[in-house]
């Protein structure tokens, strides 16, 4: 195996990565199987279906002050304050929602 070569050894049944580096056992343990691929960037991760590495999926966050504003029944309320008390419940809600205000894309909008 050459030195310069960068390898991943993953599970034969999942596709689950096990390790990866310039170093590999040999000969490998049951189940593994060892693949030469380039070396990932910190922007890469391992995908189990392609057996591969991919770039990692943007982490999209979601504003929940926005949320608050789209809900039907607040929303009706929200259109008719004048254009400054909207902006200004904005501001109060995001202070009030502090570190809190935003959640990952995936997470409930409930903040229990």
């Amino acid at each position: 195996m050459a030195q310069d070569q960068w390898y991943a050894v993953y599970e034969a049944a999942t596709g689950r990565l096990v390790s990866e580096g310039t170093v590999v056992a040999n000969p490998l343990p049951p189940g593994l199987v060892l693949k030469i691929v380039p070396k990932p960037d910190d922007s890469a991760m391992w995908n189990q279906s392609s057996l591969d590495f991919v770039p990692r999926p943007a982490i999209v966050m979601v504003d929940r002050v926005v949320d608050f504003s789209e809900d039907p029944t607040i929303k009706s309320i929200f259109l008719k304050l004048p254009l400054e008390d909207r902006q200004a419940l904005r501001s109060a809600l995001a202070v009030l929602l502090g570190r809190r205000r935003f959640r990952f894309a995936d997470q409930a909008k409930e903040l229990g």
